[in-house]
This record gives C-alpha cells, sequence and structure tokens, in this order.
C-alpha cells in the first residue's frame, strides 16, 4: 500500500508538470492563431482600401458622364419641343390638305352630278322639241279617258268593300266581348260554387259540432285544456271559446256582434271604460246574454264590446256616427255588417259577411239557402256555357267572313293600284308627246343654269386644285424638317441611351464596392471580434500557466518529463485511488491496528511481569490447580493474538 501512494504522489506531480506542458502548447499556439488573426486583418484592411480607390474611381468616372448627359438632355428636350410644334403644324397642315382633297373629290362629284342633269335636260328637250302626230294624240286621250273610268269603277268597289269588312271587324269583336264577359262570368261562377260548397261544408261541420265552427284545431285544443284542468295546471278552469258562452237576446244583431267582437284573441286594451252614463243605443254590451260573468269581462277587456253601438239601419248608422255620435262610443255595426268609425277621424267599410256563423244555433235554413243559391249559380253556369258554344260558332264564321272580306278588299285595293299607276304613265307620255311652252321654256332656263354652276364648279375646283398643290409642297419641306429633327432627335436618345448604360454601369461597380467594403468591414469586425477573444484566452491561459507552474512547483521543484498525456496520467491516478480504497476497505486502517496490537504487547508485559512477581512470592503449591489453569489459558490465548497481529503486520507491510 505504500508502494501505491508513493506511485500516486508521484503520479500527480507528473499530472501536474504534464498540464503545464499543455498548456504551454495551448499558448503557443494560440499565439500563433493570433498571429494569424492579425495577418488577416491587415489584409482585410488592404482590400477595403482598395475598394475605396475603386469606388473613388469610378466616381471619378461618373462625373464627365453625368454632365456630358445633363447637357444632352437638355438638347433632346428642345429638340422635343421643336418636334412637338412641328408634329402640331404637321397634323394642321395635313388636315387642311385632306379637307382639300375631300373638297376637291366633292366638288368635282357635284359637277359630274351637274353634267349628268344637263345631259338628261338636254335628251328630254330634244324629246319634246319633236312633233308628234294629230292621231298620236286622240289616241292617247281615248286610252286616259277609259283608264280613268276604270279606275272610278275600282275605287267605288274598294270603298264598298271597306265598309263591309269594317262591318265585320265590328261584328268580330262584339262577339269576342261577348265571349270574353261570358267566360269572366263562367269564372266567376264556377269560384262562387266552389265558396257555396265550402260554406255548406263549413255549415254542416258545424251543425255536427258546434266547436269546430270556432276553427278545425278547436275542439282538441278544449280538450286539452280540459285535461290540463283535471292535472291541476290551472288555478282556475279555462273558458273558451267564447262564443259557445254567448246568446244574442234579439236575432237580428248576431251578424253585427260577430263582427264587432270577431271572438278571436285580440291584443288586450291598456284603458277600459269606466263610470260612463248609460245610453239609450243599443251596444254589444247590452245585445248579448251569458251566464258566465267572466265572458262578459273578458269581451269587454279585449274588445271593449261596452263601447260599440249597433243599428237597424244603413243609412240612420252613418248619418248618427257622422254627425253627432253618443257619448264614449268610439265605432258601430249596422245589422248587414257595415262597419264605422269615430276617431280619429270618420270612416266607413261596407259589409263583407253575409250571414252568421258562430252564434247561430240551427243552420238548416243557412244550409238550404247556400244550397238554393248553389243550384242557381249552377243553373247559370250551364246557360252560359249553352250560350258560349253558339257565340264560338258564330265567332268563327265571323272570323271565315272577315277574312273573304279583307282578301277581296286586297283585292280590289291591288286593282286599284294598277289603275292608278296605269294612269300617271299615260298622263306622262301624253305632256311627253304635246308639251306646253312653260314647260319647254323652264327646260330652257334649266339647261342655263346647269351651265352656269357647271362653269362655277369648274372655277372652283381649279382654285382648290392649286391651294392643294400649295400646301402639299409645304407639307412635303415641313415633312422634311421633321424628320431631319426626329433622325437627331433619335441620334442624341442613342447617345443618351449609351451613357446611362456607361453610368448605369458605375454605379453598378460603385454600389458593388460598397457592398464589397461592407462585407470586408463586417469581416474585419468578426476578425477584430476574433482577436479579442483570442487575447481574452491566452490571458487566461498565461494565469492558468501561472498557477498550474506554482502548484507543480510545490509538488516537486524538479520539472518532470513525462512521454505520457495527460489524459493516461489521470487514468493511472484513478486506478492507483481506487486500488488503495479497495486495501483500506479490506485490511481497516493501519494505525489502528498498530495502536491496538501496541496495547495489548503492553498489557501482556504487565500481564507476565505480574505472574513472574507472583512466582517468586508465592509458592504454587499453596495456588489452587483452577487458578493455575486460568492464567495459564489467559496466557496461551494472548500469545495467539500476538502471532496473529504479527502476521498481519507483515502481511500490510
Amino acid at each position: 500500500m505504500e508502494n501505491s501512494k508513493v506511485q500516486l504522489k508521484d503520479a500527480t506531480c507528473e499530472l501536474a508538470w504534464a498540464n503545464v506542458r499543455d498548456l504551454e502548447k495551448t499558448l503557443a499556439r494560440l499565439g500563433k492563431e493570433l498571429e494569424e488573426e492579425q495577418q488577416k486583418v491587415r489584409s482585410v484592411l488592404d482590400k477595403i482600401d482598395k475598394t475605396k480607390d475603386e469606388e473613388r474611381e469610378a466616381v471619378d468616372a461618373m462625373k464627365p458622364l453625368e454632365v456630358k448627359q445633363s447637357q444632352l438632355k437638355r438638347r433632346h428636350q428642345a429638340m422635343e419641343t421643336k418636334i412637338s410644334a412641328i408634329s402640331v403644324t404637321l397634323d394642321q397642315m395635313h388636315k387642311s390638305f385632306v379637307a382639300k382633297k375631300s373638297v376637291i373629290k366633292t366638288e368635282k362629284t357635284e359637277l359630274q352630278m351637274i353634267t349628268s342633269e344637263k345631259t338628261s335636260v338636254e335628251e328630254h328637250l330634244r324629246k319634246l322639241l319633236s312633233a308628234a302626230s294629230e292621231e298620236e294624240l286622240m289616241a292617247m286621250k281615248a286610252k286616259i279617258a277609259e283608264v280613268e273610268i276604270e279606275f272610278k269603277n275600282a275605287s267605288s268597289r274598294l270603298a264598298v268593300s271597306e265598309k263591309n269588312v269594317e262591318k265585320a271587324q265590328n261584328v268580330v269583336s262584339k262577339v269576342e266581348e261577348q265571349s270574353n264577359s261570358m267566360r269572366m262570368r263562367l269564372v266567376q261562377i264556377e269560384n262562387l260554387l266552389r265558396q257555396y260548397g265550402m260554406q255548406i261544408r263549413v255549415l254542416r261541420e258545424s251543425e255536427r259540432n258546434r266547436m269546430a265552427r270556432f276553427g278545425p284545431y278547436v275542439p282538441e285544443l278544449v280538450e286539452k285544456m280540459k285535461h290540463a284542468y283535471s292535472a291541476g295546471r290551472f288555478k282556475r278552469k279555462p273558458r273558451g271559446p267564447l262564443g259557445i258562452y254567448v246568446e244574442v237576446q234579439d236575432p237580428d244583431w248576431m251578424l253585427p256582434v260577430e263582427c264587432c267582437v270577431g271572438f278571436g284573441n285580440e291584443q288586450l286594451r291598456s284603458y277600459v271604460a269606466q263610470e260612463l252614463r248609460r245610453s239609450d243605443v243599443v251596444t254589444v254590451l247590452t245585445a248579448m246574454t251569458t251566464d258566465d260573468p267572466v265572458i262578459i269581462n273578458a269581451l269587454v277587456d279585449s274588445r271593449n264590446i261596452d263601447r260599440v253601438a249597433l243599428f237597424k239601419d244603413d243609412s240612420e248608422m252613418r248619418r248618427v256616427m257622422h254627425n253627432r255620435p253618443p257619448r264614449n262610443i268610439k265605432e258601430a255595426f249596422s245589422s248587414c255588417a257595415s262597419h264605422c268609425l269615430t276617431e280619429p277621424v270618420f270612416r266607413y267599410y261596407p259589409q263583407k259577411n253575409q250571414r252568421p256563423l258562430l252564434l247561430l244555433r240551427s243552420f238548416k235554413s243557412q244550409i238550404a239557402s247556400v244550397e238554393e243559391e248553389a243550384r242557381k249559380a249552377a243553373k247559370e253556369r250551364d246557360s252560359i256555357r249553352s250560350r258560349m258554344l253558339q257565340h264560338d260558332a258564330m265567332l268563327r264564321k265571323s272570323r271565315a267572313d272577315l277574312l273573304l272580306l279583307q282578301d277581296e278588299a286586297s283585292y280590289i285595293s291591288n286593282d286599284v293600284t294598277k289603275h292608278k299607276e296605269k294612269l300617271d304613265k299615260l298622263k306622262l307620255d301624253l305632256l311627253n308627246l304635246h308639251p306646253p311652252d312653260e314647260t319647254i321654256e323652264l327646260l330652257h332656263k334649266e339647261l342655263k343654269k346647269c351651265e352656269s354652276q357647271i362653269l362655277e364648279k369648274q372655277e372652283i375646283i381649279k382654285s382648290a386644285e392649286e391651294q392643294a398643290t400649295i400646301e402639299e409642297d409645304a407639307l412635303k419641306s415641313k415633312k422634311a424638317e421633321y424628320d431631319e429633327l426626329s433622325g437627331e432627335s433619335s441620334a442624341i436618345s442613342t447617345e443618351l441611351r449609351h451613357i446611362s448604360n456607361q453610368l448605369e454601369c458605375q454605379r453598378d461597380k460603385v454600389q458593388e464596392s460598397r457592398t464589397v467594403r461592407a462585407t470586408y468591414k463586417q469581416e474585419l469586425i468578426n476578425l477584430q471580434n476574433r482577436d479579442c477573444d483570442l487575447k481574452a484566452q491566452i490571458a487566461e491561459t498565461q494565469q492558468q500557466l501561472k498557477s498550474a507552474t506554482t502548484k507543480a512547483k510545490n509538488l516537486s521543484p524538479n520539472r518532470i518529463v513525462s512521454s505520457q498525456s495527460v489524459t493516461a496520467i489521470e487514468i493511472n491516478i484513478t486506478r492507483l485511488k481506487k486500488f488503495i480504497q479497495g486495501s483500506e476497505l479490506r485490511l481497516g486502517n493501519y494505525e489502528e491496528t498498530r495502536k491496538k496490537y501496541e496495547e495489548k504487547i503492553s498489557e501482556l508485559d504487565s500481564l507476565s511481569q505480574h505472574i513472574n512477581d507472583l512466582r517468586g512470592v508465592i509458592m504454587f503449591d499453596l495456588i489452587p490447580q483452577s487458578a493455575i489453569d486460568f492464567f495459564a489459558r489467559k496466557y496461551e490465548f494472548l500469545l495467539i493474538v500476538d502471532s496473529i497481529l504479527f502476521i498481519c503486520l507483515m502481511q500490510v507491510n
């Protein structure tokens, strides 16, 4: 174990000096890297200076180009202004020239028309001047008289035919109107029959079940209300419909009371008239009777039946309600169900309902009345259908007659047109055979007018052609000037584009130099940061080297040169530490064992001395054998322990 501890101590010293050796190598490497980084920094600074020189050269090269570009731009702008002015003038001159050409073309067209008109007038005059025979004139006049008689006969026949067509059209229109009115009446009767059938079904259903007259859902609703009341869902038994519990004292008031109350669910009104003076006017409240006061209260709350008056006669109701209605009476109904309102202004609504339904107790008379009306309507429907068949046959015959008359009138109209055209042609031929002197004189005037117009048009065309020639020459010269200026402007534009390209190239160089310089600056910043990091690492390494050297010298003043690496030495130290710890766990503490051994030896020596003293003083014959045996066994035990401790110490060493 001592040998292992010595080896551990040597290994610790070797590790300390190995750390010193590694730190020295690291310091040397960092110094070399710092030198390389500084070299890179100098290189980057040189590159930055180079980019500045390149940028300066590009900027210097741009200055004369910019000056030249500004000069060319001013020159080009002035030239463009001049070209624009010339272009406007050129457009005006071209429009004027085109207008002159158009005028010349128009005048030539008019000249051709006047020339052709002159030719036709000359030809007509030549024909008129040629003499015609007396026999030809007489034959032409006789033919004209014959055609005039035929034209008059055809015109009279056409007038008669048109009158017949008009009469036939009136007959057809009248028959169509009658047919349409009968069809409309038939549709009305069909609708009325459907209504009568529906009323009969409703009345019969109401005769069987009085609840059903208030609506098909009312019987089921009343049953559900009864079940709900039996189940305790209502505190008081609900009543409805209200008309079941109401009877009218006078049957004449059934229809107006029913129209007023309606027995429907209306919104409750907030105000109910109270403490009103009684009136002699019959109201809905006084007209009905019921055994249940809740019904009356409900109708007063919902419909204000105490403020609705009833009148036998419609005219009397309108007179009373319009002039001076009774106090607290706001509306009224007549026995025929007409309705009047007084607030805010007087309004009158004629009757809508024909008979009462909800308050009747028996519907036999109503059903009989509706069936009688339905039978009358069905009889009228059958009569109208038979009449419609007759009218349809009459309408077809009238339309056929109208078509025949229209065809005849069209034929006669064509005949009249032909005779009229033939008569006009014969009159024109007669006029050509024997024209009057006024016609010949008029033709001579027309011929002279055409000749004067021809001379005038020729002068206008000649003058316009001369002006057009002058304008064409001016237009050509102005166009040549425009082309010359356009060529110069195009050349300047080309040169400007070339200079712009050069400037753009120089700007690209400047921008590229700035971009590269920015990159180099960023790289320089990175290198400087790296340089600072390396310097910090060198300072830290130097501090570590100093502390490691001090520690190594404290362990071993003389430098130990080892060929092993720090990792190998640390592995060896770890192995030795583990071996020593294992030995200590197996054998215990050596110092403690040695102390115990020395104590036992001293105790054994004292005991041996005590025995010797006893041997000298006490006679063994007087000592019991048991005591002698005890001391002998104890002495042997101590000798055995002594031998074991000695062996252990020898093994440890």
